[in-house]
């Protein structure tokens, strides 16, 4: 189960901007070869830069969320075991 949180998140990661605390009120957005080289573990709960950095508390922006959704369902975008095959 938690692989397939760490595949949503990285299915998101390659639509919206994923933001990573920088203090208690502000966030910065991880840049994208931090995403593409990294990898989200533990059920997406943290991510882990190539360079070895585990971040914690990373947030999308609500109106990011549902634009993921939507590109993510015209992709036909399938995440589990068993979806190597796109829907019809």
């Amino acid at each position: 189960m938690l692989a397939l949180f760490n595949d949503v998140a990285h299915a998101i990661s390659s639509v919206v901007s994923i933001y990573a605390p920088e203090s208690t009120t502000k966030f910065k957005a991880l840049t994208p070869v931090d995403l593409m080289d990294g990898k989200s573990d533990r059920g997406a709960m943290i991510f882990i830069a190539n360079d070895g950095r585990e971040i914690r508390g990373l947030t999308v922006q609500r109106r990011d969320v549902l634009i993921a959704i939507s590109v993510l369902k015209a992709a036909n975008a399938t995440f589990g075991r068993g979806t190597d095959t796109p829907k019809p």
